[in-house]
C-alpha cells in the first residue's frame, strides 16, 4: 500500500516544527515510516550528552487506501 507523497511530507513538516532549530541538538520529534504506517517519535539525547539518543514513541497513523484516511492508533 503505498501512502500519499504529499501527506508524509507533511508530517515530516509538522515534526520538524514542533521543536525550535536551536534545540534540535537535544530533542527532536521526527516520523518513522513504514509500509503501512507512520509512527510519531520523540527523540531526546541523554542527559550527559553522551551514547545513544532515548526513542520514545508519540502516536501511530495508519493510512487506509482503500477510503483515502488517516487513523490514529
Amino acid at each position: 500500500m503505498t501512502m500519499p507523497e504529499a501527506d508524509l511530507l507533511r508530517i515530516g513538516r509538522w515534526c520538524r516544527e514542533q521543536v525550535p532549530e536551536h534545540l534540535w541538538d537535544h530533542v527532536r520529534v521526527e516520523a518513522e515510516i513504514a509500509d503501512r504506517h507512520v509512527t510519531i517519535i520523540e527523540t531526546r539525547l541523554p542527559w550527559d550528552g553522551q551514547g545513544v539518543w532515548t526513542r520514545f514513541p508519540i502516536a501511530r497513523l495508519r493510512y487506509t487506501a482503500t477510503t483515502g484516511q488517516w487513523s490514529i492508533s
